[in-house]
């Protein structure tokens, strides 16, 4: 991995300015994390020349991951980005007093996102979900 974490940075805003005219909820999703936020976002770790994605709450690492290419990277802080978004919609909330699941929205807005962002992103969340619902299907 070659780019600096500026490049990292000008990549992000850039996917970012994609969702508009949705923006992250957490100000913590508004410019790359290098340091721990304790909140359970994401912050990036350069560790012998690997990018690392490392979320911790707390005080306590609750998840690390290296990726293996910037492209990677970016994948992973822009799904959390999208899924914050899909996650605080309001729409949930009136599937809720109609007692219908809530993922029904939830997913199909988060990979909408990803789809702005990046399509091949969103194939595989798509996929993910796919398998998700094969395993728990919607309830109503």
């Amino acid at each position: 991995m070659h780019a600096t974490l500026d490049d990292l940075q000008t990549q992000y805003e850039r996917l970012l300015q994609r969702l508009l005219p949705r923006v992250p909820v957490s100000p913590f999703h508004r410019c790359v994390q290098t340091r721990p936020t304790h909140n359970g976002d994401a912050h990036v770790e350069v560790v012998d020349g690997g990018r690392h994605y490392v979320i911790t709450e707390r005080g306590s690492e609750l998840h690390r991951r290296v990726a293996s290419d910037h492209d990677e990277l970016l994948h992973w802080l822009l799904d959390d980005v999208t899924a914050a978004i899909s996650w605080r919609s309001r729409v949930p909330f009136l599937h809720r007093l109609l007692r219908r699941d809530t993922r029904r929205h939830r997913f199909d807005l988060h990979v909408h996102l990803l789809e702005k962002v990046n399509p091949a992103w969103a194939a595989r969340k798509g996929t993910h979900y796919a398998e998700v619902l094969s395993r728990y299907p919607y309830r109503a």
